[in-house]
């Protein structure tokens, strides 16, 4: 039986991530990357996908939370006469990419009474395709033959086995309170007469530190943010790829936007938009190295690939995604098919990149103080290429799949890499053709007022000479295009309130998109419509909104992509960096606006 979205917690290492239920149960885990094959994924076909489960063997409840500051999951069990913690990570903090091989680690301790446990580890590398044999040697079990090679290893003196020589190995024990035991899945070669010490201490530490580092003033007092923001914070560090920088939007393909329907997308890719927004939170909240990284990795990739236009995503290794492919022996998530891999994105054409990836280069160069001359040269690729495509129609932010058409929202991003370039040259004395960027900058202001803008409807609409609203043009006053106080922009949060919300939730558009079925609200966009009227004066509509959304979080405060307002269900990948980005801009604009302005 499936479980609902929801009922997961996110487990990482920065390099990969793994989704636990509230039950014990790992049902989903890319090895050794995020975009590699899953070895576990029973969220995507319960049969065949495979898991990795630890719970106790007669009837219990279960509640979990993080430890403060960290993605160590903890789940406590509850039996009639004892009580058992699990703590589930990924080995972080020394030696973390050099000593220490690649895992999962979890660690059970029995904190009163006597308590009995089932483990069972089913692994289904290359996405449930590869069969493969649990052998034991010398205490410790192989699994073969799987790529990458995969090994466990345990710290228990008593117990049974059953499944050796099987695909699925299962482990009964017991423990009585203050006793614990240490499992680890090893991802790669690895010598099992080696020792592992625990990794809990140096993990935590690491997470810990991590926090710590936060100088922005929205870390100085968030209130009762707090602990969501960080929770978003540690969310959106953990889909970060470590080793170039690279942010995914997600950590999971194709969990749906409509349960039973084709809406179902692979994420485990690096967006250009989503990873210059998620600069955006990191900024709000001081983390600047991780901006920087980002950058120079955006730059090193665009000039490996000959300094063509810039793709809209790219892989987290730097190279062009995979295309897009079903993977049609999997179920998938409450039989919603097909179960895809790579992404047919990849291949569009979306202009809005090029102000994304601009408004992060002026918050990096007001964080930096400077900007130096190898990148210079890469903003000023980005901004001819703003003039170069601006008046061609594209596929937009939501990717359609019938387009391309004149979106205005795209129109509107291209206006911000013009306006950010032309700041940063004005400001630090660099070369650039600021007469032309000038006149390029307003007349693509003057197309967007004249042709994007519906007075039938009072509202801004998503593509020219229509009317067709849509809620990605609540992103116009958060860039500066027009002030809040125009009427035209509160025009169009008001028809955004009105045909686009639905039971408290905001739909992206209401038209064909040439795909089936409906989707949930897009979280998003609630947050950029709480941004919108914070920033409106109308605090406490502001406020409610916000509290409404709170509910498209779950216990452990993660986002999807969506939510259906009926059924109260998460929707789309899990855990979605869109989402948690957009929590943090939120209420940073949310404390801002209710501050006292300052003395002049």
């Amino acid at each position: 039986m499936y479980r609902n979205i929801s009922d997961y917690g996110v487990i990482g290492d920065m390099r990969t991530a793994a989704l636990v239920s509230s039950n014990g149960s790992i049902d989903y885990c890319s090895l050794p990357y995020f975009d590699s094959p899953t070895v576990f994924a029973a969220l995507l076909d319960e049969r065949k996908g495979g898991y990795f489960s630890l719970k106790p063997a007669e009837a219990f409840s279960s509640k979990r939370e993080y430890l403060p500051d960290t993605c160590i999951l903890c789940t406590s069990f509850t039996t009639d006469n004892s009580k058992a913690a699990l703590y589930d990570f990924m080995p972080l903090g020394e030696g973390q990419f050099h000593e220490r091989p690649q895992g999962i680690h979890r660690c059970i301790r029995v904190d009163q009474g006597h308590m009995e446990f089932t483990l069972t580890i089913e692994p289904r590398p290359g996405y449930g395709l590869d069969e493969c044999v649990i052998a034991e040697k010398d205490g410790s079990f192989t699994i073969n033959p799987a790529n990458p090679p995969l090994s466990f290893l345990h710290t228990l003196r008593d117990f049974s086995t059953e499944g050796i020589g099987t695909g699925t190995l299962t482990l009964s024990f017991s423990l009585q309170a203050g006793e614990s035991a240490h499992f680890d899945l090893i991802c790669g070669q690895f010598d099992p007469e080696k020792q592992l010490p625990c990794p809990f201490k140096s993990t935590r530490t690491w997470w810990e530190e991590w926090v710590r580092t936060c100088i922005g003033k929205h870390c100085v007092w968030l209130g009762q943010f707090t602990p969501l923001v960080h929770r978003s914070l540690l969310t959106l560090k953990l889909l970060t790829f470590q080793p170039t920088g690279a942010i995914v939007a997600a950590p999971t393909t194709s969990l749906p936007e409509s349960i039973g329907g084709e809406r179902n997308w692979d994420y485990r890719f690096n967006w250009i938009r989503d990873a210059s927004f998620t600069l955006k939170a990191f900024f709000a909240l001081g983390h600047t190295s991780e901006a920087d990284t980002f950058i120079r990795w955006l730059h090193d990739t665009y000039r490996k690939n000959g300094s063509r236009d810039l793709m809209i995503m790219y892989s987290i290794h730097g190279e062009e995604p995979l295309q897009e492919t079903h993977l049609d022996h999997l179920d998938g998530y409450r039989h919603s098919r097909p179960v895809r891999t790579g992404n047919a994105a990849r291949s569009q054409q979306q202009w809005d990149i090029y102000g994304e990836i601009m408004d992060a280069a002026l918050r990096l160069s007001e964080y930096a103080g400077s900007i130096d001359a190898t990148l210079w040269s890469f903003f000023r690729d980005i901004c001819e290429m703003a003039i170069e495509n601006w008046r061609k129609p594209d596929d937009g932010i939501w990717e359609v799949r019938n387009g391309p058409y004149h979106f205005v929202y795209s129109k509107v991003m291209c206006w911000v890499a013009l306006d950010r370039g032309i700041t940063i040259a004005r400001k630090f004395g660099l070369d650039a053709p600021l007469e032309r960027w000038e006149c390029e900058r307003e007349e693509i202001k003057n197309e967007v007022l004249s042709r994007g803008f519906s007075a039938k409807l009072n509202a801004f609409v998503q593509r020219f000479d229509t009317e067709i609203l849509d809620a990605s043009l609540l992103i116009m006053p958060l860039v500066n295009f027009l002030p809040v106080t125009d009427q035209r922009i509160q025009g169009t949060i008001e028809a955004c309130q009105t045909h686009l919300m639905d039971n408290g939730f905001v739909r992206r558009y209401r038209i064909d998109d040439g795909l089936e079925g409906d989707e949930g609200g897009f979280l998003l966009c609630n947050f950029w419509m709480i941004e919108c009227l914070a920033l409106s004066g109308k605090i406490a509509e502001a406020e409610k909104l916000l509290s409404i959304t709170m509910a498209a979080a779950n216990d452990l405060g993660l986002f999807s992509e969506e939510y259906d307002p009926y059924s109260k269900e998460m929707l789309g990948n899990f855990p979605q960096a869109f989402s948690h980005i957009g929590y943090i801009n939120a209420t940073a604009t949310l404390i801002d606006s209710k501050l006292p302005p300052a003395n002049p």
